[in-house]
């Protein structure tokens, strides 16, 4: 297997050349044409890289150490970017974002620091490639076995354990960031919710960015500082007048399993407020089929989670089969995303007369509010942070 190593790296190389050209054309000659190839170039030059990594741990070559450094330079390299990928976020709506995902075109055209820096590591991986061909010059070494599959075990384990979750959370907080516009932030493994405060004369506007789970705490504090004022609470929660949802959306297992409680145990007005809930949704009867056959899905695997773990996953796994529909995916968000904002501003709009109006709406939603609020000339006075949840 010692030639293995080496012809791996050289078709690291090759996908390397071709990456820089592709993602040239597609950036420079807005070549869509190639954008389905260069999806498949990345996850092929990180797999040729794999292979090189687990042949080097069974085979004598000298050029062991440079195919185990080509393969960490590809993970983290191709992690950079996924992070990096997210920085355009703010300007694309959610429903956009689903359409678009996985279609490199998108993220390039939008985010030009992804595109340079996709070219720099793609030079810098030939570069660390063809150092390594021409300086090789490690001792040959008796392969043994049972020390081989330990040391590429011990190295996987790490990753897993180590490297893996950070990118993942890395990954995920950029992603959040950026589709809320930082109403959700996240500091030092700390989950933060940021209430914004807009005012127009003597009208004021509260948008808190809700999640479905979180502390307690974060629930009772919510509306602590407006529930001695007179004003009207906008209340989320589509309703279901023809009963088209047949499951109740529960999270409270999910919540528990997780240390966490939720939103519909624990969001509620104390009974000295000032405050008046007023609802201000839409009801499932203005769905589509599509939206309402995924709500139920969701609904149902919410139950299963705490009843039948077994069905969940069967579920689970259709509901990922659902989602890989990008189309049908990007319409479910903009039923259950905008056009519920769009309904939301119309309700906004008969408050005229109310001098406090608070909006505690899921963090996806808000981005919506904001820009409409923007558009309407009402300023940003204030923004109070409250701890939603501590990951560590």
């Amino acid at each position: 297997m010692s030639y293995l190593p080496r012809i791996f790296l050289y078709l690291c190389l090759g996908t390397s050349f071709i990456g820089i050209a592709t993602f040239s054309l597609i950036y420079y000659a807005k070549s869509n044409f190639l954008t389905g190839f260069f999806n498949i170039l990345i996850p092929l030059n990180i797999f040729i890289g794999l292979l090189s990594y687990v042949c080097s741990f069974f085979s004598n070559t000298p050029l062991k150490r440079a195919v185990k450094i080509n393969f960490l330079y590809l993970i983290l390299s191709q992690m950079m970017l996924s992070i990096i990928s997210h920085g355009h976020l703010k300007k694309v709506p959610f429903a956009e974002y689903i359409l678009h995902q996985g279609s490199l075109s998108y993220t390039i055209e939008n985010n030009e620091l992804y595109t340079y820096l996709a070219i720099l590591l793609f030079v810098g991986q030939i570069i660390l490639i063809l150092l390594s061909l021409k300086l090789a010059h490690q001792k040959l070494e008796k392969v043994k076995l049972g020390r081989s599959i330990l040391n590429l075990s011990a190295q996987v384990f790490i990753f897993i354990l180590a490297i893996y979750p950070l990118y993942l959370y890395l990954n995920l907080a950029n992603m959040l960031e950026n589709l809320t516009h930082e109403l959700i932030t996240f500091e030092n493994f700390k989950v933060m919710s940021n209430k914004k405060v807009y005012q127009k004369e003597k009208q004021r506007i509260v948008l808190i960015p809700m999640v479905h789970i979180a502390d307690k705490e974060f629930y009772e504090d919510v509306l602590k500082d407006y529930n001695s004022q007179a004003g009207v609470v906008l209340q989320e929660g589509v309703k279901d007048s023809k009963g088209l949802i047949k499951y109740n959306a529960d999270y409270k297992a999910m919540a528990k399993a997780i240390g966490l409680t939720s939103q519909k145990d624990h969001f509620k007005l104390p009974p000295d407020s000032k405050l008046k809930m007023v609802f201000s949704d839409m009801d499932t009867s203005e769905f589509s089929k599509n939206t309402i056959e995924r709500l139920n899905l969701i609904f149902k695997l919410t139950q299963e989670f705490r009843e039948n773990e077994t069905e969940a996953i069967n579920d689970f796994l259709k509901l990922q089969l659902m989602l890989a529909n990008r189309i049908e995916t990007a319409r479910f968000f903009h039923e259950i995303l905008h056009e519920r904002n769009i309904f939301l501003t119309k309700k906004l709009e008969l408050m005229n007369e109310e001098n406090l109006i608070i909006i505690p709406w899921g963090a996806l939603h808000l981005p919506d509010m904001e820009n409409y609020l923007v558009d309407k000339g009402y300023q940003l006075k204030e923004i109070k942070t409250s701890l939603i949840t501590e990951i560590l």
